[in-house]
């Protein structure tokens, strides 16, 4: 490749990632809160960019300062910062785990999760998600119809991870009110998860309060995506209905769980 073919190359890239930014400039109306709502969108758009994190952090630096208040600006910034933190201390936690030392884990959890605040909160304009890939997302707005500008939380799922695995974690310490509220939070940044929905069952199972077993085991079956999945919802309707005395409903139930348990591939 020549000095010139390089060069065109270069301007090619950088093209692609410079454009969709003077479009949405381009689209800015000078009205803040409007403003607003055209990046939040513009920025769940550019997940499907060529180059995604190129193209976002370009908005963050070159419009936020158009739209946002100097403090706004700041949050985002300890964001960042933080959602870094994040990922190494989810890192650590799984090689704790996969080594059997929970509670080092569960303390280290404990630790940031008790001295720093959620950062993504509901406001009147913005609801924030994470999805894990194109159908959750699908399935979210197609359930949910959202009124709010929906917006990806930063670096894909590491906060609906941190709340999912310290969630998990506490029930296994037998810490079941503070298990309830934290897989609550990470099913609410993503309501179409069945795991998270099996999690929650799990804990009024425990407690013998089955009308929210039920309620999460059905929740559970609706975004259920595999195989193992619907056998284990099934499983858990079994149980509900033997709790109620209905035994024959009940053997039915585990007998049509087992045709799920044997074909792995049946939803793969």
């Amino acid at each position: 490749m020549d000095e010139n073919e390089l060069l065109y190359n270069v301007i090619k890239e950088a093209t692609k990632i410079q454009l969709p930014i003077e479009k949405l400039k381009a689209r800015l109306t000078g009205n803040p809160q409007q403003d607003r709502r055209i990046v939040f969108s513009a920025v769940r758009e550019m997940n499907n960019h060529e180059y995604p994190e190129l193209v976002i952090k370009k908005i963050r630096e070159e419009i936020y300062g158009e739209c946002f208040t100097y403090e706004e600006l700041q949050q985002f910034s300890f964001v960042s910062r933080t959602t870094n933190y994040i990922n190494n201390l989810l890192g650590e936690t799984h090689k704790l785990m996969q080594i059997g030392k929970l509670t080092e884990a569960i303390q280290k959890l404990d630790e940031f999760i008790y001295s720093t605040p959620f950062l993504f909160q509901e406001t009147d304009l913005v609801e924030y998600h994470n999805f894990s890939n194109p159908l959750e997302e699908t399935l979210f707005f197609k359930d949910f119809n959202p009124e709010k500008e929906v917006m990806p939380i930063p670096n894909n799922q590491q906060y609906f991870a941190l709340y999912y695995i310290y969630g998990a974690l506490l029930f296994q310490f037998q810490r079941y009110g503070e298990a309830a509220y934290f897989l609550e939070l990470a099913s609410s940044l993503n309501p179409v998860l069945s795991t998270i929905y099996f999690e929650r069952a799990e804990i009024f199972k425990l407690k013998k309060n089955f009308k929210p077993f039920f309620k999460y085991t059905n929740d559970a079956l609706k975004y259920a995506t595999s195989s193992q999945l619907l056998a284990r919802g099934y499983r858990n309707l079994g149980f509900y209905y033997i709790e109620k005395d209905n035994l024959e409903l009940a053997t039915a139930l585990f007998k049509f769980s087992l045709i799920f348990e044997n074909n792995d591939m049946a939803y793969s």
